[in-house]
């Protein structure tokens, strides 16, 4: 999927990526991976250990690895908002294949 940059979001947008970023975080706590004050493991904490990789480029990152088993139901978005911390970004994209993904995200 492709992800809405953050100068680009309609009011309907934006409403729906802070919903879902809200719903995730919910996820999270009621699965035991986000503490009670919003601290999150990190994307390596999301992965099977040694899947994660990140790779920078000008503009931009790839993250790539594969979800331990808490988050196989996670979408597309989500998993991008995993990797992000939160959807503050130029755009980019997400893929999911089973418990594998790869997400870009556009810096400045």
């Amino acid at each position: 999927m492709n992800l809405i940059a953050i100068t680009s979001h309609t009011t309907e947008s934006e409403l729906h990526y802070k919903t879902t970023f809200n719903k995730l975080k919910e996820k999270l706590k009621e699965r035991g991976l986000l503490d009670s004050n919003d601290r999150r493991r990190g994307m390596i904490g999301y992965c099977i250990e040694d899947t994660y990789t990140q790779k920078f480029g000008y503009a931009h990152y790839i993250s790539k690895g594969k979800l331990i088993k808490e988050l196989e139901d996670i979408n597309e978005l989500e998993i991008a908002m995993l990797v992000d911390g939160g959807y503050s970004h130029f755009g980019g994209y997400s893929i999911k294949d089973g418990s594998n993904f790869t997400v870009k995200i556009c810096v400045d």
